[in-house]
């Protein structure tokens, strides 16, 4: 466990730093502003307010997905059993002899117990007057009553048993409950139909074909910066091949989930929001950062839902390695996109004015980051990952530099 976690945190880094440069690079040599989301004062408040509320969003969405995939559990168990248990009735039904089944059942043994009765009777007095019979029409008349009286009592006997299993069916569902059951489940579906698309479209959908895109801007760039010739006179055809590569991880992960396909996404969603996404402003990041340290612990330890959604991993907001059939180390991508995020405005800080910051702050979130990781193992539970680094890179931006009162009034132009 403690190897992948280093090895995450290995991952974290190298997509934290990556994703730094990039936005460097775009803010100071492409001055592409098209491609940069600029948060100021009002909009790094706001960002941990806005995801708030999608987390709140998804949390439901889960758990609707949960409560319907129960009651299709439950539905799916019950018309089986309804099934059974009119089979078993009917094979019941069949093996009572026929002159049990109608109404006039007890009448007809009534008569037959009279007519034996009398035929005994008529024997009996036949006896009496006709003293002269031979002993031996008695020996066959006893032995015929005696055959006639033991295939009565097996008749008897296998009624019984008949009626003892029909006693064990509380009650034999006909085809009306069956396909009222059916009706039921079907008419669950369709009041429900449109809940579930969204719920599916927000917690697994949108974010596997973001990942996708993410993908495609990753391979575009990981071309343009590495094959610079095959790109510049082939630029067209390498963004269809990104764009064909981008659809066909989606479509192979929403037939079929694997974490190498999921680490993928996640990875590219990382670094293009890291690369695209700056704070305008030290004291934005740090109003930034403060807010979602704020947001990590409240939705933690005051509402706990942030554990809920992570333990849904279909989407790509985990990073996953597995260590087992039920272990993996995880982290969220949130978790590496928030220090990221603060990092670059401590880039642009670090190359204008003193380079040393922007290293100790780095080292400084990474080491926060182990520190989070040792807490997970010894405590065998989840732990907000965003609130050790994110206090640690606070603090050593504000003590790694001689000029504390530059770092904080230090703005970049966009």
């Amino acid at each position: 466990m403690l190897i992948a976690w280093n090895v995450m945190l290995l991952l974290t880094a190298i997509i934290i730093y990556i994703g730094c440069r990039r936005s460097y690079s775009i803010y100071f040599f492409e001055r592409d502003e098209r491609k940069v989301i600029f948060l100021e004062d009002e909009g790094a408040i706001a960002v941990p307010v806005v995801l708030s509320v999608l987390l709140f969003i998804l949390y439901h969405s889960l758990k609707s997905l949960d409560d319907y995939e129960m009651e299709e559990e439950v539905e799916d168990e019950k018309v089986p059993e309804l099934l059974q248990k009119s089979s078993i009735s009917y094979q019941l039904a069949k093996k009572i002899p026929p002159k049990m089944t109608d109404g006039n059942s007890k009448s007809a043994v009534a008569e037959k117990d009279i007519k034996e009765k009398e035929n005994v009777d008529g024997i009996i007095l036949t006896d009496g007057i006709r003293g002269e019979c031979s002993s031996s029409e008695g020996v066959l008349l006893r032995k015929k009553f005696a055959i006639q009286s033991d295939d009565e009592r097996a008749i008897e006997r296998e009624r019984s048993e008949i009626y003892k299993k029909m006693s064990k069916v509380y009650r034999l569902p006909s085809v009306n409950e069956i396909v009222n059951v059916m009706r039921s489940s079907l008419a669950n579906i369709s009041k429900h139909s449109v809940l579930i698309i969204l719920a599916r479209l927000i917690t697994i959908h949108a974010l596997v074909w973001l990942g996708a895109i993410a993908v495609q801007i990753t391979l575009v760039e990981i071309f343009d910066s590495n094959f610079y010739y095959i790109f510049y006179y082939h630029h067209p055809t390498v963004k269809q091949l990104a764009i064909i590569i981008a659809v066909l991880l989606g479509i192979f992960h929403e037939v079929k989930w694997t974490w190498v396909v999921n680490d993928i996404f996640g990875i590219a969603i990382s670094y293009v929001t890291i690369a695209r996404t700056e704070t305008a402003s030290y004291f934005a990041g740090f109003l930034f950062l403060v807010g979602m340290i704020s947001f990590d612990i409240f939705w933690f330890y005051c509402i706990d839902l942030l554990s809920v959604v992570a333990k849904h991993s279909r989407s790509p907001v985990m990073l996953i390695i597995p260590l087992g059939k039920k272990r993996s180390a995880k982290i969220s991508i949130v978790d590496i996109i928030v220090p990221g995020i603060f990092l670059n405005i401590i880039l642009k800080f670090a190359e204008m004015y003193d380079i040393v910051i922007f290293t100790e702050t780095f080292y400084a979130c990474i080491f926060g980051l182990f520190i989070t990781g040792l807490f997970i193992l010894l405590r065998r539970k989840t732990t907000p990952a965003i609130v050790i680094p994110g206090i640690f890179a606070i603090l050593a931006s504000l003590l790694s530099t001689d000029n504390p009162s530059g770092l904080w009034r230090f703005k970049i132009k966009h």
